[in-house]
C-alpha cells in the first residue's frame, strides 16, 4: 500500500479488517483532526470486529505491507470468541476518546510521523510480590510457634473441653497469619479448615458447612454476573451512557459510584456482591477517563466506590446479613417494627454524620488535585464505537435486572437469594455469556474460598459451643450501665472492637449482640438500639486482616494502583465518624422514645 493512500472514509460501512507489518497509518476524525498515528505491526479498521460504521479516515502517511481481511471471513471467528469483539470495541472507544489503545504495539502522537515510536505496553494486572524476609515477618512466624500452644494450655486452664481448647488454638494461628500477612489472604482460613477436619473436631458437614450453603450459589451467581457484565462490555457501556448525561468531572464520578451502592444496598444484602458488581464500572471508569495510578483522584475514586457498597450496612436492615442474624434475637414484636423504613429512621441521626464525614473527606483529599477527562463529545463517540448491544451484552443486562428485580420483590414472591443467583448463573452459562474460559478464569475463586472457608470455621465453633462460653464469660467482665445510655454505647463500642479482633463477619456479631442485649435493658434502651450499635462498631477496621474487603480486592491486586497511606488515613476518619454517629444518635433515639 502506497503513502497517501485512503484506506477508507469516516462513515462509510465496515467491510474489512486490515493488519500491517510495518509502516505508518494516520486515523482522522470527521472534523479532519488526526486522532493517533500508528506504526510497527499494528491493527486498523476495528469498526468491522464491532459492527459499526467507521468512526474515522484511516490513511496511510508511508509504504504499508498488509492484508485486507473481510467481515465475512471474521464471522466465525467472533462466534467463536465474542470477547474479541468486545476488546476491539474497548481500544477504538480509546483510540477515540485520546487514549492509546491497549492492544496496539507501537503508537506515537499524532500530526508528528516522524516521532520515536514507544513500545506499547499490555494492561496492567497486578499481581501479589514475592514474599520478603522482614523484622514483622519473621516476629508472626516466632509468634505462629509459641501463641496457640500457649493459648491452647490457657483454655484447658479454664476447664474449656480439648476440642474447643483445640479449636482457639486452630483460631489462634488464623489470625497470627491475617495479622502480619505471612500468606495470601485466603490460605488461613483454608489451613483452620483442614486442620479441623484432620483433628476431627467436627463431622464434614460441619467443617465444611459453608461449602454445602446456599451463601456458594450465591456467590457463584454474582461473580459470574459481574464477570459477564465487564468482559461483554456492559460496564463500559452503561458507564459511557450515564457520563454523557451527568456532569464530567471527577466529583460526578465520585457520587454516582456512591449513589449506585447506595441503591443496592436497598435489594442486595451483602457488601462483598455490591463491591462485586460495582468493580467492573469502577475499572472502566479508571481506563478511559484517564486517572492516573497512585494519584489522590484515582484513590478518591475507589474510596467512593468502597463506600458506596459498604456505607449503608448498618443503616438499613438489608446492609448486610449479619443484620438479619441481629434481628432473630429480638422478640418477634420488636423485630417487626423494624424490618422497614423505621430502621433507617432510627439510624437517621447517625447516616448523616457518616455522609457528611465521607464529603469532608473526599473534599479534603482532592483539594488542589485536578482531572482533565475526556470531553463529553468524545465519550458519545466511544459509546457510538461500541456498536448496537451485542448478544452477551443483553444477556448479561437481562441477568442484571432480573436478579434486582428479584431481590426488590423477594417478600412478594418469597424466592431466596441463592435460588435467584443460581437462575442468573443458568442463564449465563445457557445463553453463551459465560463460556468456559470465562468461567475458568473471570470468576474471582480465590475471593469464593476467603469467604465459604471462612463460613466453614465459624459454623465449627458454633457447635462446640464456644459463642454462648465466651458470651457468659466477656459478659460478667462488661458489667452493667444502669439507666447511663452514653455509658452503654462507650461498652459496645469497647466489646464490638474486642471481639472483632478475632471474631470476624456474623459469629463477632452474634457474640457482642448476646453480651449486650441484657446491658441495654438496664441502660433504659431500646433493644434494637444495642442491635444498630453492634452493627455500626462492626465496621470500625483498626487492622487490614479485619475487613474483608481489603482482603477481597487484596487478591486481584486492586490496592497496587493506589494511595495506600491516603486509604489508610480515610479508614481512620471513617471509623472515628462510625464512633461520633454512635454517641449523636443517643438524643436522637431520646427525641424518638426508644430510652
Amino acid at each position: 500500500m502506497e503513502a497517501g493512500s485512503v484506506l477508507y472514509q469516516a462513515g462509510e460501512g465496515s467491510h474489512g479488517l486490515w493488519l500491517f507489518e510495518d509502516g505508518r497509518v494516520s486515523l482522522i476524525t470527521a472534523d479532519g483532526q488526526a486522532q493517533q498515528t500508528l506504526s510497527g505491526i499494528i491493527r486498523v479498521g476495528d469498526e468491522a470486529l464491532c459492527g459499526c460504521t467507521r468512526l474515522v479516515k484511516a490513511e496511510t502517511l508511508t509504504d504499508c505491507t498488509g492484508w485486507m481481511l473481510p467481515t465475512e471471513a471474521l464471522q466465525s471467528v467472533l462466534r467463536e470468541r465474542p470477547d474479541i469483539a468486545t476488546r476491539a470495541a474497548n481500544d477504538l472507544a480509546a483510540l477515540i476518546s485520546g487514549a492509546r489503545p491497549m492492544s496496539t504495539p507501537t503508537a506515537v502522537p499524532a500530526g508528528d510521523p516522524s516521532a520515536e515510536p514507544k513500545a506499547q505496553t499490555p494492561p496492567f494486572r497486578p499481581a501479589r510480590p514475592a514474599p520478603k524476609a522482614s523484622v514483622m515477618s519473621t516476629i508472626g512466624w516466632m509468634l505462629m510457634l509459641l501463641v496457640p500452644p500457649l493459648v491452647y494450655l490457657l483454655c484447658v486452664d479454664r476447664n474449656l473441653s480439648v476440642q474447643s481448647s483445640i479449636f482457639c488454638s486452630i483460631l489462634s494461628a488464623m489470625v497470627l497469619l491475617w495479622m502480619f500477612e505471612l500468606v495470601d489472604e485466603f490460605v488461613p482460613p483454608v489451613l483452620a479448615m483442614v486442620a479441623i477436619l484432620f483433628v476431627g473436631l467436627a463431622p464434614t458437614s460441619v467443617a465444611m458447612g459453608g461449602f454445602s450453603s446456599p451463601t456458594l450459589m450465591t456467590l457463584l451467581g454474582i461473580f459470574a454476573l459481574a464477570a459477564a457484565v465487564s468482559t461483554s462490555g456492559l460496564s463500559l457501556r452503561v458507564l459511557l451512557w450515564l457520563l454523557t448525561r451527568l456532569p464530567n468531572r471527577p466529583v460526578s464520578h465520585r457520587n454516582t459510584f456512591l449513589g449506585v451502592g447506595v441503591m443496592l444496598s436497598l435489594v442486595v444484602s451483602s457488601q462483598s456482591s455490591r463491591l462485586t458488581l460495582m468493580m467492573p464500572a469502577y475499572r472502566d471508569c479508571v481506563e478511559n477517563l484517564r486517572y492516573v495510578r497512585q494519584s489522590r483522584l484515582m484513590t478518591a475514586l475507589f474510596i467512593s466506590t468502597m463506600c458506596g457498597a459498604t456505607m449503608m450496612a448498618a443503616l438499613v436492615v438489608t446492609g448486610k446479613s449479619s443484620n438479619m442474624a441481629g434481628m432473630a434475637l429480638l422478640q418477634e414484636e420488636v423485630r417487626e417494627q423494624y424490618v422497614g423504613l423505621k430502621w433507617l429512621w432510627g439510624a437517621g441521626m447517625a447516616a448523616v454524620v457518616l455522609f457528611a464525614a465521607h464529603l469532608l473527606a473526599m473534599r479534603w483529599m482532592v483539594k488542589g488535585h485536578t482531572l482533565e477527562p475526556p470531553s463529553t463529545q468524545s465519550m458519545r463517540l466511544q459509546l457510538q464505537a461500541l456498536g448496537p448491544m451485542s448478544g452477551r451484552e443483553k444477556s448479561a443486562a437481562a441477568g442484571f435486572m432480573f436478579l434486582m428485580v428479584g431481590m426488590l420483590t423477594q417478600p412478594l414472591h418469597q424466592i431466596q437469594p441463592p435460588w435467584l443467583a443460581g437462575s442468573v448463573l443458568v442463564g449465563l452459562l445457557m445463553s453463551g455469556a459465560m463460556t468456559r474460559m470465562d468461567f475458568q478464569r473471570r470468576i474471582e475463586w480465590t475471593s469464593i474460598m476467603l469467604l465459604l472457608a471462612t463460613d466453614s470455621v465459624m459454623r465449627v465453633m458454633n457447635y462446640l459451643g464456644l459463642q454462648e462460653t465466651l458470651a457468659t464469660t466477656v459478659g460478667a467482665v462488661v458489667g452493667a450501665a444502669a439507666g447511663q445510655p452514653y455509658l452503654f454505647v462507650a461498652k459496645a463500642l469497647l466489646l464490638t472492637i474486642v471481639v472483632r479482633l478475632v471474631l470476624q463477619g456474623s459469629s463477632g456479631f452474634l457474640v457482642s449482640s448476646v453480651i449486650l442485649l441484657p446491658l441495654a435493658a438496664n441502660a433504659e434502651l431500646s433493644p434494637w438500639c444495642c442491635i444498630f450499635l453492634v452493627a455500626l462498631f462492626s465496621e470500625v477496621t483498626l487492622l487490614p486482616y479485619q475487613n474483608q474487603f481489603v482482603k477481597q480486592l487484596a487478591l486481584t491486586g486492586e490496592f497496587e494502583g493506589l494511595d495506600s497511606g491516603l486509604y489508610w488515613r480515610h479508614v481512620q476518619l471513617s471509623n472515628l465518624a462510625r464512633v461520633v454517629a454512635g454517641f449523636a444518635s443517643v438524643p436522637w433515639w431520646q427525641w424518638m422514645g426508644l430510652t
